[in-house]
């Protein structure tokens, strides 16, 4: 998505900036139905070791096939809800200087490019917009990607977001040779450790604690801001209009609501990303209802239900639906926002 709105719509059903990480163009409808692909793989602590070089030939291809069956596992795993690892490997370890890198989400891409490590990018997902990456190869989507487009990359590494959708393609790409660190980034936490991890990956360690360092001074900032406005704003995040599509508890975007100053009336759901009845969502009373960017040139309000137009704004910044560097983006934009809905600085 940029993460899209399209990326966060992928994660819903029943998980969903997500991306995270990342959503695709929601003016496009015709991928509906793949929404359930954007569900996070379900990652073992114990996945997350790396495979090791060398050795017997037979015991190193007895241990990638257990590699590829334990992330075929965590895919499927997606539809329960025990809290994952955030990293998994798979395929052969990373080098120890990376030179080429491969992107599979906008979130991704933004944290490489974050970390100043921009130049090392050979590939990066159809949905990527940024301009400095306007110009390199484009390797299918977050539940899409082209194994093969990224095997002729020769990429050191490929950087993953978690998603049934995109497992096979992974696997294919561990077992040619090619090293690949997944991370999930359904919460701010994630995004902090997937900051701190990739700037260790890229040789960029001090980055990425200065990353996680200016996200956390943004979310203090929103934080001061929320606690001299006073009063704390009833709010509801939609990700999609039809169905209405909310952020829910456990998410990077319901985490955001909290800094800036809101209360999330659907914060009792048991999913980060649910879809919410019309009815449902009227009766948790909310008095600000936030609607994210659904893509270029797309009207956000246009397909909302008119009994809550009155109260919607149209949200601005790809932040909210990119777990990535861009949340601080978007933490900016929620505090104008709320104060506006307040009535400060009048």
């Amino acid at each position: 998505m940029k993460l899209t709105s399209s990326d966060v719509r992928r994660h819903t059903r029943p998980r969903l900036p997500l991306a995270a990480d990342d959503m695709t163009d929601r003016s496009d409808r015709s991928d509906r139905s793949d929404r359930s692909d954007r569900r996070s793989w379900r990652m073992a602590p114990g996945d997350a070791r790396r495979a090791t070089k060398g050795g017997d030939s037979h015991r190193h291809r007895v241990r990638l096939i257990a590699r590829l069956c334990a992330f075929a596992v965590l895919a499927l795993a997606a539809c329960t809800h025990h809290a994952p690892a955030r990293q998994v490997h798979l395929g052969p370890k990373v080098p120890a200087r990376v030179r080429r890198v491969v992107t599979l989400a906008p979130s991704l891409t933004e944290l490489v490019l974050a970390l100043g490590a921009g130049a090392d990018l050979v590939g990066v997902s159809r949905y990527d917009d940024a301009a400095a990456v306007a110009n390199l190869p484009r390797v299918g989507g977050y539940s899409d990607p082209s194994a093969e487009t990224i095997v002729r990359l020769h990429p050191d590494l490929v950087l993953a977001q978690p998603s049934p959708g995109n497992h096979g393609a992974v696997e294919m790409v561990a077992a040619s040779g090619i090293a690949v660190e997944a991370f999930r980034l359904e919460s701010i936490a994630d995004i902090e450790f997937a900051s701190v991890r990739i700037g260790k990956l890229l040789g960029r360690a001090p980055a990425g604690q200065t990353l996680v360092r200016t996200i956390e001074a943004a979310r203090s900032l929103a934080r001061a801001a929320a606690k001299k406005r006073g009063k704390r704003v009833r709010v509801a995040l939609l990700f999609d209009t039809n169905p209405l599509i909310a952020a829910g508890p456990g998410s990077f975007a319901d985490e955001l609501l909290a800094d800036a100053g809101g209360t999330n009336v659907v914060a009792r759901s048991t999913q980060p990303f649910p879809e919410v009845p019309l009815d449902a969502l009227l009766a948790r009373k909310p008095e600000l209802i936030l609607v994210a960017p659904m893509g270029k040139n797309a009207n956000a309000l246009a397909g909302l239900p008119p009994v809550l137009r009155a109260k919607a704004v149209a949200l601005t910044s790809p932040g909210i639906l990119h777990p990535g560097p861009k949340i601080i983006d978007a933490l900016a934009e929620l505090t104008r926002v709320f104060d506006q809905f307040a009535g400060v600085g009048k």
